[in-house]
């Protein structure tokens, strides 16, 4: 399923949407910079210097940007949104930025402005001098999570860095971006000196996918094992896993891959209910639980009573990468329909 997303900074317009549309989709590394605390700035140094070091930190910023091939797309407030070629040099002006400003501590009133960073790597759409799409979408959720000081990226980007620039990161979670079913692994690029970076990494992708989770409902089966992976289960026609049964509700439960692990939560009215490999019954309600071997799940009523709403799931490892469904390959695909066919 495709949704038409743009950045929070930007009110959406038909005629946006048309140039768009229009416009072809390029990849950019986008990151948004975003002065930390300026409304306190403006509180106790009031309004005339805290404009003269609001504007002053922006041009050292876009200095910092420019010096490594980005390009400023806009200034909006307190915040810059720039794009660069590709995630290195993305990596590069983050780091520069905050560099930057941690020499001018000295200065007056500077030592009161922290910038937070946030930015992203892949497909972007440009229409005249803005750019719109999903990664600036991630990129804006980003830094309006980072503290002061902090850059925060996505695993996609860590994947296309440098080892110099790998070597300063770590992961930190998985969080969820509106309008997206996938979840996003954050990661922090640390840039300070002295901070540790002896730390060697491998990718999220390299790290995450020996695990695997199939789910099989009538006749059709699911596989997930990328980090942010979600499957979703319910009567809506949305759903991956698409339910007929009374007791099911539109949006009854989620399985999706957080840190390596397979999460199974409920969201129903009458509850998921697990039947683990010779283990006992699990009830849940409105909670989570963490699948491993293999067993039954119904929806709505318990596994003895389910008939054909009883999935059975297995967990083990992925060796050898097969052209299977999963949750993004086959969105809205009703459980029960012949392979390839889709719900109407």
């Amino acid at each position: 399923m495709t949704r038409n997303v743009t950045h929070p900074m930007v009110a959406p317009t038909a005629e946006m949407a048309r140039i768009a549309e229009a416009r072809a989709i390029r990849e950019f590394a986008v990151l948004f910079a975003d002065i930390a605390g300026s409304t306190g700035l403006y509180e106790s140094l009031g309004d005339a210097r805290a404009h003269r070091v609001v504007a002053a930190t922006l041009q050292i910023m876009t200095g910092a940007v420019q010096a490594c091939g980005g390009r400023i797309v806009k200034t909006v407030g307190d915040a810059l949104l720039c794009t660069f070629q590709n995630a290195e040099d993305g990596a590069r002006g983050a780091i520069a930025i905050q560099q930057a400003l941690q020499g001018l501590q000295q200065v007056p009133d500077a030592g009161r402005v922290a910038v937070r960073i946030g930015f992203n790597c892949g497909p972007v759409v440009e229409a005249g001098d803005d750019v719109f799409g999903d990664s600036v979408n991630v990129a804006a959720r980003l830094v309006q999570m980072a503290r002061p000081q902090q850059i925060l990226t996505t695993a996609t980007c860590i994947e296309r860095l440098s080892p110099e620039h790998r070597s300063k990161a770590r992961e930190l979670q998985l969080i969820g971006v509106r309008g997206r079913d996938s979840y996003v692994a954050v990661w922090e690029l640390r840039w300070r000196p002295e901070e540790d970076q002896t730390q060697r990494l491998t990718t999220v992708r390299q790290a995450r996918t020996g695990s695997l989770l199939r789910l099989e409902f009538r006749g059709l089966g699911w596989e997930l094992w990328r980090e942010g992976d979600v499957l979703t289960i319910g009567r809506d026609e949305t759903s991956h896993v698409r339910l007929d049964g009374q007791l099911a509700s539109r949006d009854h439960a989620r399985i999706l891959v957080r840190n390596g692990k397979f999460v199974l939560i409920d969201h129903s009215t009458n509850g998921t209910y697990l039947l683990p490999e010779g283990g006992t019954n699990i009830a849940m309600m409105h909670e989570e639980y963490v699948l491993s071997g293999s067993g039954k799940v119904s929806f709505g009523c318990i596994a003895a009573n389910a008939g054909s709403e009883l999935a059975r799931f297995s967990t083990g490892t992925r060796t050898i990468p097969r052209a299977v469904r999963n949750a993004e390959s086959a969105p809205g695909e009703r459980a029960g329909a012949a392979p390839g066919s889709k719900s109407p």
